[in-house]
């Protein structure tokens, strides 16, 4: 039998290497995973009350330096997906995380419908008519220099839907947001016409 030759070996060799430093991407098509204990498949809040599912469409982002323009790569973009419950007779929040990551300056976070729960009864029993509820998402842009969070409430969901929202970034001030329609249309995003609301990272 012939031997392999030593460029086989070689060839090898270097696709083992390769697969060693590649991007984080290791999750098949999904480049995202959830967060913290929810990897194992547990839920964060027991499904003792539900809310009706709703589901977030694909979030097409592209991310640049607001400075140079030159394409920006983040370390990790790391979502929330948040609802509103009800705690001891008061309103707040229960969420899912997830950390996605790109192998470039682009990346699509694929639609996932969330389905809003609670873990307490007792308050519901109260107001059987009220259910938790699906509010918005944050996304929170590792840059590898700093972080910038921004929020998409439920109502702006729909405009996002086949387009692409381009993230120009800074760590001197807020991003600037351009939403990118298939035929090249492109729209500058401002408070007046849905923009994300922008916050300083802090996870």
């Amino acid at each position: 039998m012939r031997k392999p030759s030593l460029l086989l070996h070689a060839l090898s060799a270097s696709l083992a290497l390769l697969a060693t430093v590649a991007s984080p991407i290791l999750h098949g098509a999904n480049p995202c995973e959830r967060f913290g204990k929810e990897k194992e498949g547990t839920e964060r809040t027991e499904a003792a009350v539900v809310g009706t599912p709703f589901v977030v469409p694909d979030l097409r982002l592209r991310f640049s330096d607001l400075g140079t323009g030159e394409p920006v790569t983040p370390e990790v973009v790391r979502v929330f997906y948040i609802w509103g419950v009800d705690r001891d007779g008061e309103w707040g929040d229960d969420y899912e995380i997830f950390d996605c990551y790109s192998q470039g300056s682009q990346l699509v976070i694929p639609s996932y419908t969330v389905r809003p729960r609670s873990g307490d009864r007792y308050w519901y029993s109260f107001l059987p008519w009220k259910k938790p509820r699906f509010e918005q998402i944050e996304v929170d842009i590792d840059s590898g220099k700093c972080r910038r969070r921004s929020i998409i409430w439920r109502s702006e969901m729909g405009r996002y839907r086949g387009k692409t929202m381009h993230v120009k970034l800074t760590c001197a001030g807020l991003p600037h947001y351009w939403l990118e329609a298939p035929d090249g249309t492109i729209e500058r995003m401002s408070r007046d016409n849905g923009a994300p609301y922008d916050e300083q990272g802090s996870w």
